[in-house]
């Protein structure tokens, strides 16, 4: 665990201090998840207003409530010290896993629930623009996709699992976080159809457990960066040679 000295004022160490930045902290993810539901399908341009702007105010958002309603600083979301080496290979460890559990349980998954397709989730349009753009392409694959989606997503994942350690100790109670962290993950991939959220409610199980294991928030934002460039990245390549772009 984490052994820097505690410095937070003896009202930010209370557990109301933690459920208020829980409610608050999690309330721009539940507003994509809202829009998702209640909304149209997603659009390439939904996605490029997310990944580009919105995940920047979500990151913005937790890290000023963790800074000054919980006390705390960015580093003390790693449970444990670490070195950058450690992290990219943990990171490597942890997308090889993941994608091997997807890559073996989507098909099992899809005969069972809904996937919605590539169209009806909006995919094909946002690679199309992409492929397109081949500076708007390098954008969205390198710091949009690492630091605004990767970066923000894990943030909030390990914000609430962090906050939620902090109200009860039991192991009970620490289940319960970890199943509801997951189930929020998925919900929040709601235009993927029921098969995409439970498929993301998986990964999401796993990441958080890795991260309980050894504590340290990097491994998930690199896995989660290669989780999603490996997926996309191939598919925009091949269509800008198609296309001509390279």
């Amino acid at each position: 665990m984490n052994t820097s000295p505690d410095s937070r004022k003896p009202w930010q160490r209370t557990r109301w201090v933690q459920v208020l930045a829980i409610l608050l902290g999690y309330t721009p993810p539940l507003v994509v998840f809202l829009l998702q539901f209640f909304g149209e399908s997603a659009t390439a341009q939904g996605y490029m207003i997310y990944a580009m702007g919105y995940t920047l105010f979500v990151l913005a958002v937790q890290l000023l409530i963790l800074w000054f309603l919980c006390g705390e600083k960015p580093k003390s979301l790693n449970l444990k010290p670490g070195k950058w080496w450690k992290d990219l290979l943990g990171g490597i460890a942890l997308v090889a896993i993941t994608l091997t559990i997807k890559f073996a349980l989507d098909p099992v998954i899809a005969s069972f629930f809904h996937r919605a397709s590539d169209t009806e989730s909006g995919m094909i349009d946002l690679v199309n623009i992409l492929a397109g753009n081949p500076w708007l392409a390098a954008l969205f694959l390198g710091p949009a996709l690492f630091i605004g989606v990767a970066g923000s997503e894990e943030l909030t994942r390990v914000f609430f699992i962090t906050r939620w350690m902090k109200i009860g100790s039991s192991k009970v109670w620490l289940g319960v976080g970890v199943f509801l962290s997951a189930a929020l993950f998925g919900l929040n991939h709601i235009a993927q159809g029921a098969a995409g959220i439970i498929s993301v409610a998986l990964n999401g199980l796993m990441m958080v457990l890795w991260y309980l294991r050894f504590g340290r928030i990097f491994h998930l934002i690199i896995a989660h960066y290669l989780y999603d460039a490996v997926q996309l990245g191939p598919f925009i390549f091949f269509l800008m040679l198609r296309m001509g772009r390279i």
